[in-house]
């Protein structure tokens, strides 16, 4: 599972848990909500759960262009032998099985319905997105949240990612709020190597 954070030899996989996990050793970032911004971001996790994670999937892990031109490749160079034959093609299904289970209801009875289907709610969710965050850099107030964390960990490959098949990132890009709210982050949190090939977070 993706993402990990790697502590004292320990995994943690998943944003959610990630973020509990923070919490759990005094990094929170939400010391300045109030109670309905709280809920606020609880209910804006669970839109891009249901709503943009599928799609997401779908985008990197099952269309078969992107997949094989982009997913693959880039997954296969960093894992080590053999296992880097195997893994990729196991995570693809991995995919594919998650859609189904969660968006392969009626009245959705076979997968270009269902992609079609998901594609819409992830455009709706992107929408919505832009319309809560509006002209302020961040989506609750001036400084980041663990929500704007969890935000940018969806957003930011679907942006900055060579697609071939770039149907939702084109949407993405008109969307210039939640483009220039990933710049941001890039810039003022991250810093690249001297190789140009790696991003190193930039604790502040």
């Amino acid at each position: 599972d993706i993402p990990v954070l790697i502590s004292d030899n320990m995994n943690v996989v998943q944003p959610e848990n990630i973020l509990n996990f923070l919490r759990k050793q005094k990094y929170n970032a939400d010391y300045e909500l109030t109670a309905k911004e709280g809920a606020d971001t609880l209910a804006f996790i669970a839109l891009i759960e249901e709503k943009l994670r599928p799609a997401l999937l779908h985008t990197f892990w099952v269309d078969i262009e992107n997949y094989c031109n982009l997913t693959r490749p880039w997954f296969a160079s960093r894992i080590p032998f053999p296992l880097n034959f195997y893994l990729p093609g196991q995570m693809s299904r991995s995919a594919m099985n998650q859609i189904v289970l969660t968006k392969g209801e009626p009245p959705l009875y076979n997968l270009k319905e269902v992609e079609a289907q998901i594609y819409r709610d992830a455009k709706e969710c992107l929408n919505l997105l832009s319309y809560r965050l509006g002209t302020s850099n961040f989506f609750f107030g001036k400084i980041p949240t663990s929500f704007d964390a969890f935000a940018f960990g969806f957003l930011a490959p679907l942006y900055k990612a060579e697609l071939p098949n770039a149907h939702l990132q084109k949407h993405l890009h008109q969307l210039h709020n939640l483009c220039q709210f990933c710049d941001n982050i890039l810039s003022q949190y991250f810093t690249q190597s001297s190789t140009g090939t790696e991003v190193k977070v930039r604790m502040v």
